[in-house]
């Protein structure tokens, strides 16, 4: 039934005709006039926004947000960031990018050391230097220790180096021990094999450099950066994979970051003593084994539980041992399903400055080039469990 104008009746219920000229002054209907008025009030509403895809989506600029994501993602075990990331719905998440991004940024996590970290990796990509140790491990951690130092290893060839690369250019002194006043002599010492006798006791390792500076924070340590060099026909992750226990079996190389007993070290907090290194009778006045004891006691302090050597099988045994972690690297290195892999953000990181100069005379220094550009020397599809 239409709602437009009735016509006149009268007091009987007659219909009147409409006066002259009134049928030409057309009135609005009121259903015209109330959908005016919606079509009015709905222009003046903004477009709707697409509704976010899961309920980690946040607005980039919005600190709020971002600081309710991380606060609820901190709660978070590495394995349950390891699983939303690999979650469909989760790939497109800018909430849970943009945290990974912040938690696991390498560059953060060196510019305590260095004021320019992107020029340190574009050296430590051109001589394939891998950074383990405590620092590896505060970095799948998401920790920090206090007074903590860096510890780099590499192959020998290039510590000189790094070594000058260190005092020249990040502005820390060499610390010089008994024997070795200087980084030079202490570099013709090691190179002649002729090191202090702590060093050699280590499997794979030739010398040990260390450098220091003051921290810009005042009382704090002073930094340190301890290079640890490679005996020839030796890798860098030899050394790293007899290390004395598998919590500190990490490496992060350049443009990725491996964690090879992740569900055991970052879910369990357990770790298993590596028996070649500390066997169950310690040599008495041995100063290699006092220092990994001391070492494994630091860890047990830290809050993991060190297990004996025969709990190693036992690791490998869970049922979930083949967790979530595992994927295969994007680079040529060759790692397994129990490995936990982060790529790195490699803006800026231009390795080239830093490669020898192929004088072409046919030396050995072309040799050098093609066998480490971007870690190619590497072979990482070794047991690790």
């Amino acid at each position: 039934m239409s709602l437009g104008k009735r016509p006149r009746t009268d007091d009987k219920g007659n219909t009147s005709p409409e006066p002259a000229g009134e049928s030409s002054r057309k009135r609005p209907r009121i259903d015209d006039e109330l959908q005016d008025a919606v079509d009015s009030t709905q222009s003046q509403q903004p477009e709707p926004s697409e509704p976010p895809t899961t309920f980690l989506e946040i607005t980039p600029d919005s600190k709020e947000t971002a600081n309710f994501t991380d606060s609820f993602l901190d709660q978070c075990s590495p394995s349950t960031l390891a699983r939303l990331a690999r979650e469909p719905a989760s790939r497109d998440d800018s909430g849970l990018k943009n945290y990974m991004a912040r938690r696991y940024d390498i560059n953060e996590k060196l510019s305590r050391f260095f004021e320019d970290p992107i020029t340190f990796r574009s050296l430590q990509a051109a001589t394939s230097t891998l950074i383990s140790g405590s620092t590896a491990l505060q970095f799948f951690d998401r920790s920090f220790y206090p007074g903590s130092d860096l510890d780099l290893f590499t192959e020998f060839k290039y510590s000189e180096q790094l070594g000058k690369w260190l005092m020249d250019e990040a502005g820390y002194v060499f610390e010089p021990t008994d024997r070795s006043p200087d980084f030079d002599r202490a570099w013709r010492y090691a190179n002649n094999k002729t090191v202090d006798p702590i060093y050699p006791t280590d499997a794979g390792v030739a010398a040990v450099f260390t450098f220091t500076k003051p921290s810009a924070n005042d009382g704090d340590a002073p930094l340190k950066v301890q290079v640890v060099t490679c005996e020839k026909r030796k890798q860098p992750i030899d050394v790293i994979t007899q290390f004395h226990s598998t919590v500190v079996m990490n490496a992060i190389t350049h443009n990725e970051a491996f964690c090879f007993w992740p569900l055991a070290t970052l879910e369990h907090r357990q770790a298993a003593i590596n028996p070649t290194r500390i066997p169950k009778q310690p040599k008495p006045n041995n100063p290699a084994e006092a220092r990994r004891l001391a070492a494994i006691e630091k860890y047990r302090q830290r809050g993991w539980e060190m297990l004996s050597p025969s709990n190693l099988k036992d690791l490998k045994r869970r049922p979930d041992y083949k967790s979530v972690f595992g994927r295969r690297s994007a680079s040529i290195y060759q790692v397994d399903s129990r490995v936990w892999v982060i790529s790195l953000d490699t803006t800026g990181v231009d390795p080239e400055p830093f490669y020898p100069e192929y004088d072409g005379s046919g030396s050995e220094t072309e040799e050098v080039v093609e066998e480490d550009e971007y870690g190619a020397y590497y072979d990482y599809g070794y047991d690790t469990y």
